[in-house]
């Protein structure tokens, strides 16, 4: 039997608590259906989110009054589609094959509330009906905002999303055209409580768990502790790499291919290039400060200044673990080509954020278990105006390890590359793993012919400021 198509429809669940559930509601509500999208709307992306599903950001919902009032007030933002199909944890759909075009008639539909249960100011019975799970149109969803109707218990205590919809505000919603479907055609929608006129089979439900098929019932379990099963291993293999990685930054171990073979890299070799007993080290993407650790264990003797910089804030906290050092400055901005702010796109692992959006494809294609989660805002400086604000004469070396904005930092500090940094030491990629880029050629044209390539580590490049 084909798939019923609700292409004019989005089916929604908008939650900050029992994410595992309400993401088994949306799958089951997937079951026999085609929507246009199906869209989760919470504060932070679960972890194992089916492919199907689209994580949609929101502030954390904390309680009943701030969903009811995103829900009248907001959750229009999200939507591109005629209608709407609010699910819950614990309301989904049922039996795709009772679904009927005569719901399409209304603005809402909700399951019936029995007789003499809800009243107006008026004394009316109002039974239609529960939010829990529902379907709203668009032109419902936008009406308050457009009436510019303020959010309100209407002195009963309650600001329940649906009570506002069919009772507080039912006058003005009314003569604004929206149209609440009647019990007879509710109770074929949903069912939330016994009624004398529910349907025994619905096309939904609401927490009315007696009608729910005991198969369905198995499977939501079954779906649910998958997922958890999912997201255990998932973190486990992604600590497993977070300690693997972190022992390489600890021992340092990078490599490059030359006619001799594979040989490692040491920090020690910086300390021979510096001939200055008071160096001055930029760390530029100081990630969780091992890094940085090595460097103090290596210029211990030596009365150096180092700045280290880094936007991510979960970072920012694990290096203010590690790193107690009062020669070690912590600038919690990113280093980019212009002062003030940008966004940093934040991968579920440490060491892979960027300024630059992430190719996926191609970061898929080598690194299939980085995840790009959020979009954060953070502050940004460069390194010209860092060096005139802090008056320092000369940069003795750079570090930089930046994810693919290697051209944002060289192009942020064109004063100085002239006169004022002796030594940059920086990854490179000649494969676009972030949008733009730069490859060693663009980062030599960048440089200009004031600098030359001392050692070319085929990942990592030491540059010289043949100026200094």
């Amino acid at each position: 039997m084909a798939n019923l198509e609700l292409k004019n429809v989005t089916l929604v669940a908008i939650s900050s608590i029992n994410i595992d559930e309400t993401i088994a509601s949306l799958e089951q509500s997937m079951n026999g259906i085609n929507y246009y999208e199906v869209i989760l709307i919470t504060h932070q992306k679960p972890e194992c989110l089916p492919n199907k599903i689209k994580f949609k950001p929101c502030i954390q919902i904390k309680n009943i009054n701030e969903y009811s009032k995103f829900m009248l007030y907001d959750l229009f933002k999200y939507i591109n589609t005629e209608f709407a199909l609010v699910v819950q944890y614990d309301g989904y759909v049922l039996r795709p094959e009772k679904w009927s075009d005569e719901f399409l008639k209304y603005d809402y539909v909700g399951a019936p509330w029995p007789k003499n249960l809800h009243f107006d100011k008026n004394g009316i019975n109002i039974r239609v009906g529960n939010g829990g799970f529902s379907l709203r149109s668009k032109k419902l969803l936008k009406a308050l905002n457009e009436l510019k109707l303020p959010f309100t218990d209407n002195g009963s205590g309650y600001y329940n999303e649906d009570g506002v919809i069919t009772n507080y505000y039912k006058k003005e919603l009314g003569e604004y055209g929206v149209r609440l479907a009647p019990v007879s055609v509710a109770s074929k929608f949903s069912r939330e409580m016994d009624c004398d006129d529910s349907e025994s089979e619905p096309f939904g439900f609401h927490k009315y768990k007696k009608n729910v098929p005991k198969i369905i019932m198995v499977n939501r379990l079954l779906r649910i502790a998958f997922r958890k099963i999912l997201c255990l291993q998932k973190k486990f293999i992604c600590k497993i790499k977070k300690f693997i990685k972190s022992i390489i930054n600890t021992l340092h171990i990078n490599y490059f291919q030359d006619k001799n073979g594979i040989i490692p890299l040491d920090k020690m070799q910086i300390e021979k290039l510096i001939s200055n007993d008071r160096p001055v080290i930029f760390e530029i993407g100081a990630a969780d400060g091992l890094d940085t650790l090595e460097f103090i264990k290596v210029f211990d003797n030596s009365d150096f200044k180092m700045y280290c910089f880094e936007p991510d804030p979960r970072n920012i906290a694990s290096f203010k673990e590690k790193v107690r050092d009062k020669r070690v400055e912590l600038v919690e901005m990113a280093v980019g080509d212009k002062d003030g702010k940008m966004q940093f796109h934040q991968s579920e692992t440490v060491y892979s954020s960027s300024l630059k959006k992430p190719n996926l494809k191609n970061l898929y294609a080598t690194w299939p278990f980085l995840n790009f989660d959020k979009i954060l805002e953070v502050k940004t400086t460069t390194i010209d105006t860092f060096i005139r604000d802090n008056k320092i004469d000369i940069v003795d070396f750079i570090w930089a390890d930046v994810q693919g904005a290697e051209d944002l930092i060289l192009k942020g500090a064109e004063t100085s590359l002239t006169g004022k940094i002796k030594y940059i030491y920086t990854e490179y990629s000649n494969t676009e793993y972030y949008e733009g880029e730069p490859t060693l050629n663009k980062i030599l044209e960048i440089l200009g012919n004031n600098w030359e390539v001392i050692k070319d580590y085929k990942t990592d490049v030491l540059l010289k400021n043949k100026n200094l």
